[in-house]
């Protein structure tokens, strides 16, 4: 990425965060960020293509926020299904004042421990990928969720259109993302609103995702907590503290937001070896046919500058996605996830 795209992409995160029309939520994808400040088409993936050209007659006969709303009725259905099924024998029996809401990333497990040391307070840990942990606090009537629903789906493209004119002028793209989010970020809104009154007073976020939006739209307490290098391309929701463990990410969240929220907390490393000019590839699984796309420049960078290539996926990569991960890049090395991090 050069400087120019990099002063490019800053200052279309900065005109997004001052825009009023359309909520953040529903503007955040890396990918759509990276390529409208780029001026590139965005590279979507196989399911996302077929969004895309629905969004694009629907814009023409005017039912864009009749497709948001269906897409989004499917998302939230599908994990409210999920905690509901389990909510009534899993519901915890004592308060909880705070929750962990991780993603399974590599590092997780460090951070979690770090994170149990910081307080003697009930808590309790979330996978917001897998939907895990969530049926351990109340489940939203699927009611409330679906109002919810309505009240942001119907009337978005009529903000879209009237927003900025980076906003506005890829306006099938951006409902085709509010599409994707609104979802998830509706039923957060509702999990989140019942968590406090069950009282929670505060989450702390891996991942600056939906479900952080969501919270800190319901005004309770979030904390992103980095655990590892941030694209430049995520568009922060206003969180009310940033743990973050490098300087120039210090520095750069601290021209968005508030210097007394934005924490250096540097990584501590046991031993400091001779660099070995290697890229590794953290998680490629998760979410593969999105990622695989989104490391494509990066991946021809590595190759470009003769470096090592390591891809290292979750414990839970199957054998059919290795196979894949190996045809696209046969030059690199699947590392083994049951090695630790710190030793691979």
């Amino acid at each position: 990425m050069t400087n120019a795209i990099r002063k490019k992409i800053v200052q279309f995160i900065e005109k997004l965060r001052v825009q009023l029309t359309v909520p953040l939520w529903a503007l955040a994808n890396e990918r759509l960020i990276y390529a409208v400040a780029a001026d590139k088409a965005c590279v979507w993936g196989p399911k996302e293509k077929v969004l895309v050209k629905i969004m694009k007659f629907a814009y023409k006969v005017k039912l864009t926020d009749v497709i948001i709303f269906i897409v989004g009725l499917t998302r939230a259905l599908s994990i409210w299904f999920k905690v509901k099924k389990n909510a009534r024998k899993n519901t915890l029996l004592m308060p909880v004042k705070r929750v962990f809401a991780g993603f399974g990333a590599c590092s997780e497990e460090y951070l979690y421990k770090e994170y149990m040391n910081q307080s003697s307070l009930a808590s309790l840990r979330i996978c917001l990928v897998m939907n895990k942990g969530l049926c351990r606090l109340p489940c939203p009537s699927f009611w409330s969720v679906l109002k919810k629903l309505v009240h942001y789906s119907f009337g978005m493209t009529t903000k879209i259109d009237a927003s900025i004119l980076e906003i506005s002028t890829h306006a099938v793209d951006f409902l085709s993302i509010c599409a994707l989010n609104i979802g998830n970020y509706t039923f957060y809104r509702e999990y989140w609103k019942l968590a406090k009154l069950y009282g929670v007073e505060e989450v702390t976020f891996l991942a600056a995702g939906l479900p952080a939006f969501a919270c800190i739209d319901e005004q309770l307490p979030a904390i992103y907590q980095q655990h590892g290098l941030m694209a430049l391309t995520i568009l922060f929701p206003d969180f009310n503290k940033f743990y973050i463990s490098t300087k120039d990410e210090v520095n750069y969240l601290r021209t968005l937001f508030s210097l007394n929220k934005v924490f250096f907390i540097p990584l501590k490393f046991a031993n400091i070896q001779i660099k070995s000019n290697t890229l590794m590839i953290l998680s490629p699984n998760i979410s593969m046919n999105e990622r695989l796309i989104e490391m494509r420049s990066l991946m021809q960078w590595a190759i470009d500058k003769n470096l090592k290539i390591v891809i290292r996926p979750t414990i839970k990569v199957s054998d059919a996605e290795c196979a894949v991960i190996r045809e696209k890049y046969p030059m690199a090395i699947i590392d083994d996830a049951l090695t630790p991090l710190k030793d691979s």
